[in-house]
Formats: structure tokens, sequence, C-alpha cells
């Protein structure tokens, strides 16, 4: 797959939203902190645009 997640400079709330909890390894937790500390983005807002991605980028197969 050559698509990649492109981090952009922050923008404004996206409205509505709800609180989820996620259990996260501590490698990933790492990873997404030093992208916020070169991004400036907040963890949530990394995090919202992965899960984003990943859903606009999901293929889903039957392969019994």
């Amino acid at each position: 797959m050559d698509k990649k997640l492109i981090v952009r400079p922050r923008r404004a709330a996206l409205g509505k939203t709800n609180v989820v909890s996620v259990r996260l390894s501590v490698d990933t937790i790492k990873r997404l902190d030093a992208i916020t500390d070169q991004t400036g983005h907040s963890r949530n807002e990394l995090i919202q645009m992965c899960v984003e991605f990943g859903l606009d980028n999901m293929e889903i197969r039957d392969d019994n």
C-alpha cells in the first residue's frame, strides 16, 4: 500500500464528539508522542487522524 497519512497543521475542532477509551501499547504511545513533539498536534488529534485514515482506506474481505 502506497498511501500515507499526511499530518498537516492544526485545524478547528470537528464539532460534536464522544469520548472513547482504547488501550495502546507503550511503544505505540511513544511513537505518537514523538509525532506530537514534531507537529504540535495533540495525541488525541493524531489518533483521530489515524482512525479516519484507516476507515477511509479499509478494505474488508471475506476470505472464507
